[in-house]
């Protein structure tokens, strides 16, 4: 549960981590980074991000390497995200975007290109 107020919209970053799974998949996380969007969720809270297809994914935070970002929790519950929107092999840079649903701690997940389309 994220306190206080929950923010409209949170802009992330994917992170990629340096490691592979046993499928030579780069792991990767989304990275919410303070005061990018003037509020962001804390260490330990959790969120149920929900894509374009329905499918829902939650998530607590994690700290990161910096104390100015947290990211979402392990990366295996993205990866068919992940993969279905990005290149497999190859570890991009992109924001995503996280659009409250109006309840709960439920947020749309977009990557750049689908909130070109979706945006209000």
């Amino acid at each position: 549960m994220i306190s206080g107020s929950l923010p409209q919209l949170l802009i992330g970053k994917i992170a990629n981590d340096r490691n592979k799974d046993e499928e030579g998949w780069h792991r990767r996380r989304i990275s919410l980074e303070k005061g990018k969007t003037g509020a962001y969720p804390q260490f330990g809270e959790a969120i149920t991000l929900i894509d374009t297809s329905n499918n829902p994914y939650t998530h607590e935070f994690v700290k990161g390497f910096k104390n100015d970002r947290v990211y979402t929790s392990k990366p295996a519950k993205l990866k068919s995200w992940f993969v279905a929107h990005y290149e497999f092999s190859i570890m991009e840079e992109d924001e995503v975007y996280l659009e409250y649903r109006g309840y709960d701690e439920c947020y749309n997940l977009y990557t750049s290109t689908e909130w070109k389309i979706h945006k209000p």
